[in-house]
């Protein structure tokens, strides 16, 4: 974070969405078209990492939302957001159902992603603190014996 030189690249929404009219890229790399183009390859793969980012920056947590400043609380916020994403994609995979959308021009697809279905898991089950702290008990005895999914 600190002492990097970071360029940004602001285009148009090629969606037409009102709401996010724009859209912004960051990167340590300087000219213009070199990241779009890896941003542009990235998502077309479907890059783990990238659809990461967008759950827990948009479309899940919205961790953007919180406007911390502190570096210490940022990467807290982080781990924290990265572990319930990593559980939310753990329950995804262990309850799945496979209801899928079908387009004309373009491969099928999940109607509800294995993370949205491991969120709606985990939202329904933590209703407090105290019962949040059971699950996580739960999930690392599971851990100790071998049962922990892990996802790279």
């Amino acid at each position: 974070m600190k002492g990097n030189i970071y360029s940004v690249v602001i285009v148009k929404n090629g969606k037409d969405d009102p709401l996010e009219p724009l859209i912004y890229f960051i990167s340590t790399l300087e000219d213009k078209t070199q990241i779009l183009d890896g941003y542009r390859i990235r998502w077309h793969r479907g890059m783990p990492n990238q659809i990461c980012f967008k759950h827990l920056k948009s479309n899940g947590f919205n961790l953007e939302d919180l406007n911390f400043r502190q570096d210490s609380k940022i990467c807290l916020m982080v781990a924290l957001v990265v572990m319930a994403y990593v559980l939310s994609i753990q329950h995804g995979l262990e309850n799945k159902v496979e209801k899928k959308k079908i387009y004309k021009n373009k491969p099928s697809r999940l109607a509800v992603s294995y993370f949205r279905q491991g969120l709606s898991i985990i939202k329904a089950k933590i209703w407090s603190l105290k019962r949040f702290i059971g699950v996580l008990n739960d999930i690392f005895k599971n851990a100790d014996q071998g049962k922990l999914l892990y996802v790279q």
